[in-house]
Formats: structure tokens, sequence, C-alpha cells
């Protein structure tokens, strides 16, 4: 009898833990596994920096190329947009003004040649006439000038009683000529 009772109650434990398996476990042809499933983890970020204001999938959700994952805010977008138009239009206002500047300055500097190349001009006119006066002044001259560039003569005496020496630099007058020089 002690035999009898024990496998009765052995019985009744089962039928109690067949009861309680048959009511808490999910009936369908899904096979229930339990194990460590690997995958690859993608890191997803935005072209475009902003606050996100709605997000699509939930972590763990497949998606696929293409899908919209995120909604960035579009008031972040437009700000930036026209800070980035604002930025445009300041750079190529400072890049008409250098242009304006350097196009100033290449007048000024043409002029300033210009100016100088007339100056040259007219210096160079102011010694062509010069040398034209000297050179006049030396063949009417009846008297040498001490100390002056003579017309070219023979060596001779001069007015003063000295001889004539000849000079050791040139001048350079019309005709190109060397002249003696008079002491006195």
């Amino acid at each position: 009898m002690k035999l009898s009772k024990f496998f009765v109650a052995v019985g009744v434990l089962f039928v109690v833990a067949l009861i309680v398996y048959v009511t808490t476990t999910p009936h369908g042809s899904d096979i229930l596994l339990t194990g460590i499933v690997t995958g690859n983890d993608v890191i997803v970020s935005p072209q475009v920096a902003g606050r996100m204001i709605r997000l699509s999938v939930d972590e763990g959700s497949e998606v696929h190329k293409g899908d919209l994952i995120a909604e960035l805010d579009p008031a972040e977008l437009a700000a930036a947009r026209d800070s980035a138009a604002a930025n445009i239009r300041a750079l190529e206002a400072k890049v008409n003004s250098v242009q304006g500047t350097r196009s100033w300055t290449d007048d000024q500097t043409n002029a300033a040649l210009r100016q100088a190349e007339a100056s040259l001009t007219a210096t160079r006119s102011q010694l062509t006439q010069a040398q034209a006066n000297l050179w006049r002044d030396q063949q009417t001259s009846p008297m040498p000038l001490c100390g002056l560039p003579m017309r070219p003569s023979k060596p001779s005496k001069t007015r003063c009683g000295r001889r004539k020496r000849k000079s050791p630099w040139r001048m350079p007058i019309a005709s190109r000529s060397t002249f003696n020089r008079v002491t006195c």
C-alpha cells in the first residue's frame, strides 16, 4: 500500500505537470528555439546633420536600401541653406570688390606709367635742346671759356697761353665727338 500510494502521488504530479505544460505552451507551427544569433550591425548616419522629428523604425527592424528611417527638422535645414546662400552672396561681393580694386589699381598704374613716359620724353627733349645750344655756343663763341668743353681743333695755344690737352672724358653731344678741355 505504501508503494501504491507512492505511484498514485507520482501519477497525480505527472498529470498536473502535463496540464501546466499544455496550457502554457503556445500552439502553432512555429518552432521555438533558444540560442545565439549573430548578424551584421550597420551604423546609419544622415548626410546632413540635424534634429530628428520622427523615427520610422524601431531597433532591430529590418530595413532595405532607400527606406525612410528618420525625418529631420526642415527648419534647421532651411536655416543652414539660407546661411550658405548668404555666405555665397558675401563672397561674390568680396570678389567683385577685389576685381574693382584691381581694375582701379591697373588704371592708376597705367596712368603713372604714361606720366613717367611723358616726363622721360620731355627730359630727353630738354637734354637734346641743351646739347644743341651748347654746340651752337661753342661754334659761335669767339673766346674759349675756362673749364668748359670746346670744339675740336688742332693743339695750339689758347688766349690764356697754355696748350690744350685732350679731355679724359666724352660728352654726349649731338655729334658725339670728343672735345678738348681748356684750362686757364
